[in-house]
């Protein structure tokens, strides 16, 4: 693969409103053009052959909402109206994922301006309710971020932290797995001394998961593997960014990443080879992969959401 230049991405650490701030912390900063009147799309997911986007105001970065997303015959997508939910006050939502009628939304539990602990929320007919989420020793304050549904039943989460409570960084990464729609947990560990990381990107490639795990340096570690068993490590790219999005295809596997504020992908087999990295994969703003779509995402700036693979 071709070299990847430095990512100019800086990170914040001590901060006050750890939760939000933790939430916030996997897809902030924006890629360059995308602060403006468009809300910001935190994750969108597919409930049957309809489209959902977990969205946050974006000059406040909270009034989250899911509202319905519809893509005209030129791929330009609209938000539409806001679903009927109330999401816990002391929550903070990050990314969702929808199975039948079920959506599930993960973040981050607010326990005080400087401490936070992951959460998990389900969302039936309009009701929310926490799901009690495992949380190893070793992350104190933290967030669930990426989640995917690889399997009837089963859940995969990015479970990450600091085992600082006081400290909202990314330091270490965990996977938790429910092999019986969240009634029960194991968690296992993806990586750690990851300094001021920049969090987790987590898919489904159909035939196990594919997560990517992204350091201080912008140093990016590709996991594969079954579900239900510990994810290896498939390879390490030096100064690849920040990723994304993770949007798995029949053929390839895209990794998309900011880096000095310009996009960049990279594509890799589901098992986790590197195959090619494009300087300019032609995308703009900030992308977020379309959960139960294969090959599909949007892109979104501040003047517009594009469609990519609806």
């Amino acid at each position: 693969m071709a070299a990847l230049e430095p990512s100019g991405l800086t990170r914040r650490t001590m901060l006050i409103g750890a939760a939000a701030m933790l939430a916030a912390g996997a897809v902030a900063p924006r890629a360059a053009g995308t602060a403006g009147t468009v809300p910001q799309i935190r994750s969108v997911a597919a409930r049957g052959s309809e489209l959902i986007a977990l969205t946050a105001d974006a000059s406040t970065d909270d009034n989250y909402a899911l509202q319905t997303l519809t893509v005209d015959g030129q791929g330009q997508a609209a938000l539409g109206p806001a679903l009927p939910m109330a999401l816990p006050a002391d929550f903070h939502p990050h990314s969702i994922a929808a199975r039948a009628a079920t959506i599930w939304v993960t973040g981050v539990i607010e326990l005080a301006a400087d401490r936070a602990r992951p959460g998990l929320v389900r969302i039936l007919s309009g009701r929310a309710a926490y799901v009690a989420l495992p949380v190893p020793e070793q992350i104190r304050s933290g967030a669930a971020t990426a989640i995917a549904l690889p399997g009837e039943g089963t859940i995969a989460v990015a479970v990450e932290g600091s085992p600082d409570e006081h400290l909202a960084l990314i330091s270490r990464s965990h996977l938790a797995v429910s092999a019986d729609d969240g009634r029960t947990w194991t968690h296992r560990p993806l990586a750690d001394g990851l300094g001021e990381g920049y969090g987790t990107a987590l898919a489904d490639t159909g035939s196990g998961l594919f997560a990517v795990v992204a350091a201080y340096d912008g140093a990016q570690t590709v996991y594969t593997g079954a579900a239900e068993a510990p994810l290896t490590t498939a390879v390490t790219l030096p100064d690849a960014g920040r990723p994304m999005a993770v949007v798995s295809s029949d053929a390839y596997v895209s990794v998309f990443s900011e880096r000095s504020g310009a996009v960049h992908e990279a594509r890799f087999h589901p098992g986790g080879a590197a195959l090619e990295s494009l300087a300019d994969c032609g995308c703009a703003g900030e992308i977020v992969a379309v959960q139960g779509r294969p090959g599909a995402w949007i892109e979104y700036d501040d003047t517009a959401v594009r469609t990519r693979g609806l």
